[in-house]
Protein backbone atom coordinates (compact mmCIF):
# COMPACT_ATOMS: atom_id res chain seq x y z
CA UNK A 1 0.00 0.00 0.00
CA UNK A 2 1.49 3.83 -1.14
CA UNK A 3 2.03 5.50 1.91
CA UNK A 4 0.67 8.75 2.50
CA UNK A 5 2.90 11.94 2.46
CA UNK A 6 3.10 12.04 6.18
CA UNK A 7 4.20 8.74 6.22
CA UNK A 8 6.88 9.63 4.10
CA UNK A 9 7.93 12.64 6.55
CA UNK A 10 7.76 10.65 10.07
CA UNK A 11 10.02 8.10 7.78
CA UNK A 12 12.88 10.63 6.84
CA UNK A 13 12.74 11.79 10.17
CA UNK A 14 13.17 8.92 11.16
CA UNK A 15 16.34 8.32 9.55
CA UNK A 16 17.52 11.58 10.58
CA UNK A 17 17.80 10.35 14.14
CA UNK A 18 20.20 8.11 13.17
CA UNK A 19 22.99 10.58 11.96
CA UNK A 20 25.76 10.03 14.63
CA UNK A 21 25.61 12.70 17.12
CA UNK A 22 28.45 15.30 17.16
CA UNK A 23 31.07 14.71 20.06
CA UNK A 24 30.11 17.03 22.65
CA UNK A 25 33.28 18.52 23.90
CA UNK A 26 33.42 20.36 27.16
CA UNK A 27 36.24 23.11 28.56
CA UNK A 28 36.95 25.11 31.93
CA UNK A 29 33.97 27.17 32.45
CA UNK A 30 35.19 30.52 34.31
CA UNK A 31 33.31 31.37 36.75
CA UNK A 32 34.83 33.92 38.33
CA UNK A 33 38.00 36.90 37.42
CA UNK A 34 39.30 40.05 39.27
CA UNK A 35 42.56 41.54 40.46
CA UNK A 36 44.50 40.04 42.82
CA UNK A 37 43.71 42.48 45.47
CA UNK A 38 40.42 44.23 45.49
CA UNK A 39 38.09 45.14 48.40
CA UNK A 40 35.31 44.47 46.28
CA UNK A 41 35.30 40.95 46.82
CA UNK A 42 36.27 40.36 49.96
CA UNK A 43 33.96 37.47 52.03
CA UNK A 44 31.18 39.42 52.56
CA UNK A 45 30.33 40.55 49.01
CA UNK A 46 26.74 39.39 47.78
CA UNK A 47 27.47 38.14 44.68
CA UNK A 48 29.32 35.23 46.40
CA UNK A 49 25.93 33.95 48.25
CA UNK A 50 23.06 35.22 45.65
CA UNK A 51 22.73 34.94 41.92
CA UNK A 52 22.88 37.76 39.28
CA UNK A 53 25.17 40.75 40.55
CA UNK A 54 27.29 40.17 37.31
CA UNK A 55 29.49 42.78 36.35
CA UNK A 56 27.73 45.06 33.39
CA UNK A 57 28.74 48.31 31.79
CA UNK A 58 26.69 51.45 31.91
CA UNK A 59 24.33 49.99 29.26
CA UNK A 60 23.51 47.14 30.49
CA UNK A 61 25.64 44.57 28.95
CA UNK A 62 27.57 41.99 30.66
CA UNK A 63 31.21 42.31 30.63
CA UNK A 64 32.23 38.93 29.45
CA UNK A 65 35.82 37.96 31.08
CA UNK A 66 36.16 41.47 33.31
CA UNK A 67 35.87 41.37 36.57
CA UNK A 68 33.38 39.76 38.75
CA UNK A 69 31.35 36.48 38.38
CA UNK A 70 29.81 35.07 35.14
CA UNK A 71 26.28 33.35 35.31
CA UNK A 72 28.02 29.71 35.45
CA UNK A 73 28.87 30.83 38.93
CA UNK A 74 25.47 30.40 39.70
CA UNK A 75 24.15 27.36 37.29
CA UNK A 76 27.49 25.40 36.15
CA UNK A 77 27.03 22.03 36.90
CA UNK A 78 30.79 21.09 38.29
CA UNK A 79 32.87 17.87 38.83
CA UNK A 80 35.42 20.09 40.20
CA UNK A 81 37.30 23.70 40.90
CA UNK A 82 40.35 25.43 39.46
CA UNK A 83 42.18 28.56 41.35
CA UNK A 84 44.41 30.19 38.61
CA UNK A 85 46.42 33.20 38.46
CA UNK A 86 48.46 34.93 35.78
CA UNK A 87 51.76 33.59 37.10
CA UNK A 88 50.76 30.50 36.15
CA UNK A 89 50.13 29.08 39.55
CA UNK A 90 46.70 26.95 40.28
CA UNK A 91 45.25 24.54 42.55
CA UNK A 92 42.45 22.35 41.10
CA UNK A 93 40.51 20.36 43.32
CA UNK A 94 38.18 17.09 42.47
CA UNK A 95 34.49 17.72 44.09
CA UNK A 96 33.21 14.88 46.53
CA UNK A 97 29.92 13.09 45.57
CA UNK A 98 28.10 14.57 47.83
CA UNK A 99 28.58 18.51 45.83
CA UNK A 100 29.21 16.86 42.26
CA UNK A 101 26.82 17.94 39.47
CA UNK A 102 25.78 21.43 41.53
CA UNK A 103 27.31 25.28 40.92
CA UNK A 104 29.42 26.76 42.87
CA UNK A 105 26.77 29.18 44.47
CA UNK A 106 24.70 26.19 45.32
CA UNK A 107 27.69 24.66 47.17
CA UNK A 108 28.74 27.63 49.16
CA UNK A 109 25.16 28.81 50.20
CA UNK A 110 24.77 25.39 51.31
CA UNK A 111 27.84 25.22 53.36
CA UNK A 112 27.63 29.04 54.80
CA UNK A 113 23.77 29.36 55.03
CA UNK A 114 23.29 33.12 56.55
CA UNK A 115 26.79 32.26 58.36
CA UNK A 116 28.95 35.59 58.01
CA UNK A 117 30.64 36.40 61.64
CA UNK A 118 33.23 34.15 62.85
CA UNK A 119 32.30 33.51 66.29
CA UNK A 120 34.94 31.14 66.85
CA UNK A 121 32.60 28.45 67.03
CA UNK A 122 34.06 24.53 65.60
CA UNK A 123 32.54 25.09 62.58
CA UNK A 124 34.49 28.26 61.90
CA UNK A 125 38.08 27.01 63.39
CA UNK A 126 38.22 23.78 61.14
CA UNK A 127 36.04 25.23 58.21
CA UNK A 128 32.14 25.17 57.78
CA UNK A 129 32.76 22.15 54.59
CA UNK A 130 35.38 20.22 53.16
CA UNK A 131 34.25 19.68 49.87
CA UNK A 132 37.28 18.76 47.25
CA UNK A 133 40.21 17.28 47.68
CA UNK A 134 43.54 18.42 45.70
CA UNK A 135 43.66 16.99 42.20
CA UNK A 136 46.74 18.58 40.75
CA UNK A 137 48.74 21.83 41.44
CA UNK A 138 51.79 23.69 40.28
CA UNK A 139 53.09 26.66 41.39
CA UNK A 140 51.46 27.20 44.94
CA UNK A 141 52.84 27.44 48.62
CA UNK A 142 51.83 24.42 50.51
CA UNK A 143 48.49 23.80 49.03
CA UNK A 144 45.46 22.52 50.87
CA UNK A 145 44.74 18.38 50.21
CA UNK A 146 40.95 19.46 50.66
CA UNK A 147 39.02 22.84 49.29
CA UNK A 148 37.26 24.17 52.38
CA UNK A 149 34.59 26.65 52.62
CA UNK A 150 33.91 29.37 55.38
CA UNK A 151 37.11 29.21 57.39
CA UNK A 152 38.80 31.18 60.02
CA UNK A 153 41.15 29.18 62.06
CA UNK A 154 42.27 30.46 65.30
CA UNK A 155 41.52 34.05 64.23
CA UNK A 156 38.95 35.47 66.69
CA UNK A 157 38.14 39.04 64.52
CA UNK A 158 34.70 38.75 63.51
CA UNK A 159 34.95 39.30 59.74
CA UNK A 160 38.66 37.96 59.49
CA UNK A 161 38.09 34.94 57.45
CA UNK A 162 38.42 32.91 54.18
CA UNK A 163 35.30 32.30 52.04
CA UNK A 164 37.86 29.53 49.88
CA UNK A 165 40.77 28.15 51.83
CA UNK A 166 43.00 26.32 49.38
CA UNK A 167 46.41 27.17 51.18
CA UNK A 168 47.55 26.06 53.86
CA UNK A 169 49.98 29.44 53.81
CA UNK A 170 50.08 32.18 52.12
CA UNK A 171 52.81 33.99 49.84
CA UNK A 172 52.31 37.45 51.87
CA UNK A 173 52.34 37.76 55.61
CA UNK A 174 48.15 37.08 55.65
CA UNK A 175 45.39 34.30 55.69
CA UNK A 176 46.57 31.58 53.67
CA UNK A 177 44.05 32.01 49.85
CA UNK A 178 40.70 33.03 49.62
CA UNK A 179 38.59 35.08 47.65
CA UNK A 180 36.97 37.18 50.05
CA UNK A 181 39.25 37.39 53.51
CA UNK A 182 37.79 40.63 54.72
CA UNK A 183 39.92 42.82 53.33
CA UNK A 184 40.74 41.89 49.70
CA UNK A 185 39.63 39.45 47.64
CA UNK A 186 43.31 37.16 47.85
CA UNK A 187 46.36 37.84 49.23
CA UNK A 188 48.43 34.91 48.42
CA UNK A 189 48.66 34.69 44.41
CA UNK A 190 49.62 37.02 41.34
CA UNK A 191 48.25 39.57 39.85
CA UNK A 192 45.01 38.41 38.22
CA UNK A 193 43.10 35.61 39.63
CA UNK A 194 40.11 33.28 38.32
CA UNK A 195 37.98 30.69 39.37
CA UNK A 196 37.23 27.72 36.87
CA UNK A 197 34.52 25.14 36.74
CA UNK A 198 35.84 22.11 36.13
CA UNK A 199 33.45 19.50 33.87
CA UNK A 200 34.95 16.42 31.91
CA UNK A 201 37.29 16.97 29.17
CA UNK A 202 35.37 15.43 26.12
CA UNK A 203 33.04 12.85 25.52
CA UNK A 204 32.25 10.39 22.50
CA UNK A 205 35.54 11.78 20.40
CA UNK A 206 36.69 9.02 18.24
CA UNK A 207 38.53 6.47 19.89
CA UNK A 208 38.45 8.87 23.20
CA UNK A 209 35.00 7.80 24.57
CA UNK A 210 35.66 10.41 27.74
CA UNK A 211 38.84 12.02 29.00
CA UNK A 212 38.52 13.46 32.10
CA UNK A 213 40.38 16.93 33.54
CA UNK A 214 43.14 17.74 34.39
CA UNK A 215 44.05 15.76 31.02
CA UNK A 216 42.63 17.67 27.93
CA UNK A 217 41.51 17.02 24.25
CA UNK A 218 43.41 19.53 22.15
CA UNK A 219 42.40 20.84 18.33
CA UNK A 220 43.72 17.87 16.31
CA UNK A 221 41.91 15.50 18.38
CA UNK A 222 45.01 14.24 20.88
CA UNK A 223 44.78 13.86 24.34
CA UNK A 224 47.43 15.47 26.21
CA UNK A 225 48.98 16.43 29.90
CA UNK A 226 48.16 19.11 31.33
CA UNK A 227 49.53 22.69 30.50
CA UNK A 228 51.36 20.56 27.83
CA UNK A 229 53.97 21.42 26.22
CA UNK A 230 54.55 23.61 29.54
CA UNK A 231 54.91 21.71 32.57
CA UNK A 232 52.22 19.75 33.77
CA UNK A 233 51.54 19.75 37.25
CA UNK A 234 52.10 17.62 40.43
CA UNK A 235 49.62 15.29 42.17
CA UNK A 236 47.74 14.82 38.97
CA UNK A 237 45.30 12.17 38.00
CA UNK A 238 43.56 11.54 34.85
CA UNK A 239 41.79 8.72 33.31
CA UNK A 240 41.03 8.50 29.50
CA UNK A 241 38.55 5.95 28.34
CA UNK A 242 38.48 3.53 25.12
CA UNK A 243 35.99 3.15 22.57
CA UNK A 244 37.11 -0.70 21.84
CA UNK A 245 35.70 -0.99 18.34
CA UNK A 246 37.39 2.51 16.91
CA UNK A 247 40.58 2.63 18.74
CA UNK A 248 43.66 2.16 16.78
CA UNK A 249 47.39 2.07 17.66
CA UNK A 250 48.77 5.07 19.56
CA UNK A 251 50.83 7.64 17.52
CA UNK A 252 53.21 9.29 20.63
CA UNK A 253 54.09 12.85 19.46
CA UNK A 254 56.16 13.74 22.21
CA UNK A 255 56.73 12.20 25.81
CA UNK A 256 59.29 13.91 28.33
CA UNK A 257 57.65 12.80 32.50
CA UNK A 258 59.91 11.99 35.54
CA UNK A 259 61.18 8.60 35.47
CA UNK A 260 59.57 5.91 37.67
CA UNK A 261 57.45 8.51 39.48
CA UNK A 262 55.53 9.94 37.03
CA UNK A 263 53.52 7.62 34.95
CA UNK A 264 51.41 6.75 32.12
CA UNK A 265 49.71 3.33 32.33
CA UNK A 266 48.43 1.80 29.32
CA UNK A 267 47.25 -1.84 29.04
CA UNK A 268 48.50 -2.23 32.42
CA UNK A 269 52.01 -1.43 31.51
CA UNK A 270 53.96 1.64 32.89
CA UNK A 271 55.33 4.37 30.86
CA UNK A 272 57.91 6.96 32.33
CA UNK A 273 61.00 9.07 31.21
CA UNK A 274 61.07 9.64 27.39
CA UNK A 275 59.68 6.07 26.33
CA UNK A 276 55.99 6.26 25.65
CA UNK A 277 53.32 3.78 24.13
CA UNK A 278 54.21 4.15 20.64
CA UNK A 279 52.23 2.06 18.30
CA UNK A 280 50.23 0.57 21.51
CA UNK A 281 46.64 -0.27 20.74
CA UNK A 282 44.99 0.65 24.16
CA UNK A 283 42.29 -2.00 25.10
CA UNK A 284 41.34 -0.64 28.34
CA UNK A 285 41.23 3.21 30.45
CA UNK A 286 44.64 4.58 30.14
CA UNK A 287 45.84 6.34 33.18
CA UNK A 288 48.31 9.03 34.54
CA UNK A 289 49.94 10.04 37.47
CA UNK A 290 51.86 12.21 38.99
CA UNK A 291 54.17 12.79 42.26
CA UNK A 292 54.34 15.76 44.29
CA UNK A 293 58.11 16.59 42.80
CA UNK A 294 59.45 17.06 39.61
CA UNK A 295 57.39 18.43 36.25
CA UNK A 296 57.92 17.55 32.73
CA UNK A 297 56.90 18.92 29.43
CA UNK A 298 54.78 15.73 29.52
CA UNK A 299 53.05 13.97 26.73
CA UNK A 300 50.73 14.01 24.18
CA UNK A 301 48.69 10.63 22.04
CA UNK A 302 47.09 11.02 18.74
CA UNK A 303 45.10 8.33 17.49
CA UNK A 304 46.85 6.86 13.41
CA UNK A 305 43.94 7.78 12.18
CA UNK A 306 43.92 11.61 13.28
CA UNK A 307 41.31 13.94 12.51
CA UNK A 308 38.94 11.08 11.23
CA UNK A 309 35.67 11.40 13.85
CA UNK A 310 37.32 13.70 16.03
CA UNK A 311 36.05 17.57 16.42
CA UNK A 312 37.87 20.65 17.78
CA UNK A 313 37.82 22.25 21.00
CA UNK A 314 39.55 24.87 19.79
CA UNK A 315 38.01 25.20 16.60
CA UNK A 316 34.37 24.12 16.24
CA UNK A 317 33.05 22.93 12.94
CA UNK A 318 31.88 25.58 10.34
CA UNK A 319 28.39 25.85 9.93
CA UNK A 320 28.80 24.19 6.59
CA UNK A 321 29.87 21.21 8.14
CA UNK A 322 27.61 20.98 10.63
CA UNK A 323 24.80 21.62 8.29
CA UNK A 324 25.61 19.21 5.21
CA UNK A 325 23.91 16.56 6.69
CA UNK A 326 20.96 18.64 7.54
CA UNK A 327 20.62 20.05 4.36
CA UNK A 328 21.37 16.69 2.84
CA UNK A 329 18.12 14.96 4.65
CA UNK A 330 15.79 17.88 4.13
CA UNK A 331 16.54 17.04 0.19
CA UNK A 332 15.61 13.52 0.42
CA UNK A 333 12.43 14.43 2.96
CA UNK A 334 11.42 16.80 0.28
CA UNK A 335 11.83 13.97 -2.82
CA UNK A 336 9.55 11.84 -0.12
CA UNK A 337 7.00 14.05 0.14
CA UNK A 338 6.77 15.64 -3.49
CA UNK A 339 8.21 12.99 -5.68
CA UNK A 340 4.67 11.15 -6.36
CA UNK A 341 2.73 14.56 -7.21
CA UNK A 342 5.49 15.67 -9.74
CA UNK A 343 5.50 11.83 -11.35
CA UNK A 344 2.07 12.28 -11.79
CA UNK A 345 1.84 15.62 -13.58
CA UNK A 346 4.76 14.65 -15.53
CA UNK A 347 2.74 11.54 -17.13
CA UNK A 348 -0.14 13.60 -17.57
CA UNK A 349 1.83 15.71 -19.47
CA UNK A 350 3.57 13.03 -21.13
CA UNK A 351 0.20 11.22 -22.28
CA UNK A 352 -1.25 14.07 -23.95
CA UNK A 353 2.07 14.87 -25.97
CA UNK A 354 2.39 11.37 -27.57
CA UNK A 355 -1.68 11.70 -28.03
CA UNK A 356 -0.80 15.25 -30.24
CA UNK A 357 2.34 13.14 -31.86
CA UNK A 358 0.17 10.41 -32.79
CA UNK A 359 -3.15 12.00 -33.98
CA UNK A 360 -0.84 13.97 -36.53
CA UNK A 361 1.58 10.81 -37.65
CA UNK A 362 -0.36 8.19 -38.32
CA UNK A 363 -4.42 8.52 -38.31
CA UNK A 364 -3.93 9.41 -41.82
CA UNK A 365 -6.82 11.84 -40.86
CA UNK A 366 -6.25 14.53 -38.55
CA UNK A 367 -9.30 14.76 -36.07
CA UNK A 368 -9.85 15.75 -32.82
CA UNK A 369 -6.46 16.98 -31.27
CA UNK A 370 -6.22 17.34 -27.54
CA UNK A 371 -4.02 19.92 -25.89
CA UNK A 372 -4.19 20.71 -22.19
CA UNK A 373 -8.01 19.49 -22.45
CA UNK A 374 -8.68 21.50 -24.75
CA UNK A 375 -10.52 19.79 -27.83
CA UNK A 376 -10.06 21.14 -31.61
CA UNK A 377 -12.22 20.23 -34.20
CA UNK A 378 -10.94 20.73 -37.67
CA UNK A 379 -13.19 20.54 -41.17
CA UNK A 380 -12.00 18.59 -44.07
CA UNK A 381 -10.59 21.53 -46.15
CA UNK A 382 -8.40 22.30 -43.22
CA UNK A 383 -7.44 18.77 -42.66
CA UNK A 384 -6.45 18.32 -46.47
CA UNK A 385 -4.60 21.49 -45.91
CA UNK A 386 -2.72 20.41 -42.92
CA UNK A 387 -1.58 17.07 -44.46
CA UNK A 388 -0.47 18.59 -48.17
CA UNK A 389 1.82 20.48 -45.97
CA UNK A 390 3.23 17.47 -43.94
CA UNK A 391 4.18 15.87 -47.13
CA UNK A 392 5.39 18.84 -49.24
CA UNK A 393 7.75 19.40 -45.91
CA UNK A 394 8.49 15.93 -45.83
CA UNK A 395 9.64 15.97 -49.14
CA UNK A 396 12.29 18.41 -48.95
Amino acid sequence: MPMSSRQRVQECVAWAMLVPNIPALHALKMLFSGPGYSQTYRNTWVGWYSAGGYIMDSAGVMLSGRDGKTPDYDTAALVGVRFEDTGGGFVEFELYSKYRQRSLLSIVNDCMGTDRENDGSPAWRSGHCRVGKASSTFGVVRPSPEMVIGYAGSNLEPLNWILFKVQESAAQRRLPFAYGTQNSTNPGFAGRVYIYGVQYAVERAGMWKSVTRPCQLDGDGCVTSHNFPRYYGTQEHCSIEIEPSLATPLNVTDFKTESNHDILTVNGKVYSGSTGPQGITPLEAIVWRSDNSVSKRGWRLCPSTVGSAIGSIEDPPSGVHVFLPVIFLAMICLACYSGPTMLRTWRRWHAQRVRLRNDLDHDGVCGDLTVDATELTLDQSQQAQLLRDGHSEFAN
